[in-house]
């Protein structure tokens, strides 16, 4: 086992220096990709490239803030409780490239690899480390990076000792990474085949075709004032905004609330097991419809604007109109008006207008039988495939973490 020693963090890299956001690209004198939190791949400790906006920025900024390959980019401000800043990724793009103002950049120091400490800073940011060094202010997350790097770690001593360490965790992860993407194929799988079953028999149904708004009541929600929310849960009444509403489900990582005094009077935007609701600002999210059925965990709440709630009539069966609007055909639908559009938005006119086949009850039945019985495998088997990649996931950082501070015996691990 290669000899550890402890040190402070900082003596790992150079002067952390920041970024910057420049200006719109063509306005100064060089065009960079500007790498911003949202560029972060946590999955592999990498710079996503896909989506790197491109900005202008000074010859100075230019010489002292540019990225090359090696280096690690480290998020200083924005996040939130369920995310706070402390992320870092290594940069290893071929490409002019500098941090935005919200990060930093750190440069490994002379025999230090830069993988190992990428890995190494991956552990202090799932242990909590990072946490300590946080200041918040009117809502935004600031890493004080001094403090951060004034911590204490444990590294091997040598740069041959931690890029074997990277080696092995290089290896590791990606068998782990691939086992992710199968259960995650698996999952799109079943989605799609309940989606083509939806297509071919409710879709293909022979019956007179109906515009939707014929088969429910659809009320958009109210425009509460945003003054009137808190965070605090007592004496209040949670509120379904645009944000809590996901393809199939909703969420409520991000919940905020209204007096119920004053609740009161506004009950005509009161939810009810099974209403359906629909995000209409950015309603199509990887590939998916945003639209939700209330439950039982989804009450009390009041449906706010920009979401809307449709509850179905006597001419339908509620799973009828459910697996309808979750359906490629009612994202083909909306395609065309959002397509192109810097904030997609959908109305509550556009979505009463769009039409479904629509037989006789008995017959919807007698179809949502066959359909409901697929899906209700494919809820049960994606349900433990979700499972397995969580606990995946666990295990992938918890072999990071044993390994950066020398809990592995990485070298018999190999063997």
């Amino acid at each position: 086992m290669s000899e550890w020693r402890e040190i402070r963090l900082r003596r790992t890299f150079e002067r952390p220096t920041g970024g910057t956001w420049g200006s719109d690209a063509g306005e100064a004198h060089r065009d960079v990709v500007c790498i911003r939190g949202t560029d972060f791949d946590m999955a592999k400790l990498r710079v996503d490239e896909s989506r790197l906006p491109v900005r202008s920025i000074t010859t100075v900024d230019w010489k002292t803030r540019r990225l090359r390959p090696g280096d690690i980019v480290v998020e200083k401000s924005g996040g939130g409780e369920q995310q706070p800043v402390g992320r870092a990724v290594l940069f290893d793009l071929d490409c002019a490239a500098v941090p935005t103002n919200f990060a930093a950049r750190l440069r490994p120091g002379v025999d230090y690899e830069p993988r190992f400490l990428t890995y190494l800073l991956s552990s202090c940011y799932a242990n909590g480390t990072t946490r300590s060094a946080i200041k918040q202010t009117t809502g935004i997350q600031n890493l004080d990076l001094d403090a951060f790097l004034s911590e204490r770690v444990l590294v091997p001593a040598g740069e041959r000792a931690q890029r074997a360490l990277a080696d092995y965790l290089d290896a590791e992860t990606a068998r782990i990474d691939a086992l992710i993407e199968k259960k995650r194929r698996m999952i799109e799988l079943l989605e799609e085949r309940l989606r083509a079953m939806v297509m071919d028999q409710l879709f293909g149904a022979d019956a007179r075709w109906l515009r939707i708004g014929r088969t429910v009541d659809l009320l958009p929600g109210f425009a509460f004032s945003s003054e009137l929310f808190s965070s605090d849960a007592a004496g209040g009444v949670r509120l379904l905004r645009g944000i809590n509403v996901a393809p199939s489900q909703t969420r409520w990582d991000e919940s905020v609330y209204i007096d119920a005094s004053l609740a009161q009077d506004v009950q005509r935007f009161a939810l009810a097991v099974g209403d359906l609701v629909i995000g209409m600002d950015r309603p199509v999210v990887g590939g998916g419809m945003r639209v939700a059925e209330i439950s039982e965990a989804d009450v009390p709440s009041l449906l706010v604007q920009r979401v809307a709630r449709l509850r179905v009539n006597e001419l339908a069966e509620r799973d009828w109109i459910r697996l309808a609007l979750m359906s490629p055909a009612f994202v083909a639908y909306f395609s065309p008006i959002v397509t192109g559009v810097s904030v997609p938005h959908i109305s509550p006119e556009q979505i009463a207008s769009f039409k479904l086949p629509l037989p006789e009850r008995e017959k919807q039945r007698s179809i949502l039988r066959r359909l409901l019985r697929v899906e209700r495998v494919k809820n049960e088997l994606s349900n433990a495939a979700g499972a397995q990649i969580a606990l995946l996931r666990e295990h992938r950082q918890a072999l990071i973490t044993a390994a950066v501070t020398g809990q592995l015996d990485v070298a018999k691990a190999a063997a």
